[in-house]
């Protein structure tokens, strides 16, 4: 479910997206027919907009104008769209795949520009002299969060300067900036129950 100014879109397991117009309390219909799975992200630009992903690995723009399906992001080792988040610029979006991948894509070009492995990582909070001393991880606790915590669920930019962005573990969050030269995060946390949602909070 996402919602943006008057439009709200809702969608589920049986691959299609209803839509509604919250001002006017008035059904605008569904969209049927373009992904061959459960819908598992949406998300509204400026009202003008909707993006949809799913289980069957695709990536949809539609127009609100007229809801007509613009671009298709698609992959070639198709894995399911696991979660999604548009960059406040509306040109960049990341989605996170059941195989592990995140991806970069130019919303502008209809591309992936860059792709990386998330949750196999050597290196653990608390480990390093140059880590937060209170995230100590032990060795056991390393491994857990290695072979079963450390699954991705979640992603999401920070909506207001787009300047950050997060993912979300099982266990686990870590927080990334664009300015960064590599690939680790400029923060992390661990958290000693199963978590489900996270999100940023403006000032």
């Amino acid at each position: 479910m996402h919602a943006s100014q008057n439009l709200l879109a809702l969608g589920g397991f049986n691959e299609i997206i209803r839509l509604f117009d919250v001002s006017k309390k008035k059904d605008l219909g569904e969209l049927m027919g373009d992904h061959n799975g459960t819908i598992s992200a949406l998300q509204f630009y400026k009202n003008k907009f909707l993006i949809t992903a799913s289980e069957d690995s695709e990536i949809i723009i539609y127009r609100c104008k007229d809801f007509q399906a613009l671009h298709k992001l698609t992959i070639k080792n198709k894995h399911k769209v696991i979660a999604m988040s548009l960059h406040n610029s509306g040109k960049i979006l990341l989605a996170l795949y059941g195989n592990g991948l995140l991806r970069l894509w130019n919303m502008m070009e209809a591309r992936c520009k860059f792709k990386r492995k998330v949750g196999l990582v050597d290196d653990i909070p608390g480990e390093s002299e140059n880590e937060d001393a209170d995230l100590e991880v032990d060795v056991k606790t390393k491994r857990d969060l290695n072979d079963v915590q450390r699954t991705a669920i979640d992603v999401k930019w920070e909506p207001t300067e787009g300047t950050m962005f997060f993912i979300l573990y099982n266990q686990m969050l870590e927080v990334f900036t664009v300015a960064s030269q590599d690939d680790k995060p400029c923060t992390s946390a661990i958290f000693d129950i199963q978590v489900t949602s996270a999100d940023f909070i403006s000032p």
